[in-house]
């Protein structure tokens, strides 16, 4: 039922025509936030999940397919400072929430 949900968004975003290259990946980003976790109460964890990995793998689609060396040489830099940064706010708001309990 779930899959659903994911299948509407992936239809109404029109990734078909915005991005032709890629491979619609829907039943398998689905199984895999199937695969982490089956309770119906963590349903709307599956479909966050679901459409993230749809989303990596138009990128990672766009990665192969797509780009020169010289651009995926700088969005490899740009999604590594990312990472970086995305790291540095996790631990911030980890140090802050360990603050809050002690």
């Amino acid at each position: 039922m779930y899959f659903i949900f994911l299948y509407r968004w992936w239809k109404k975003s029109n990734f078909e025509t915005k991005v032709p290259y890629a491979r619609g990946r829907l039943v398998e980003a689905y199984l895999w936030s199937l695969a982490m976790s089956y309770k119906p109460e963590h349903s709307l964890a599956r479909m966050f999940v679901g459409k993230l990995i749809a989303v990596v793998c138009l990128l990672d689609d766009t990665y192969d397919a797509y780009g020169t060396i010289q651009e995926l040489e700088l969005f490899t830099e740009a999604i590594q400072r990312l990472m970086r940064f995305t790291n540095y706010s996790l631990y911030d708001l980890q140090w802050e929430q360990d603050l809050k309990i002690t």
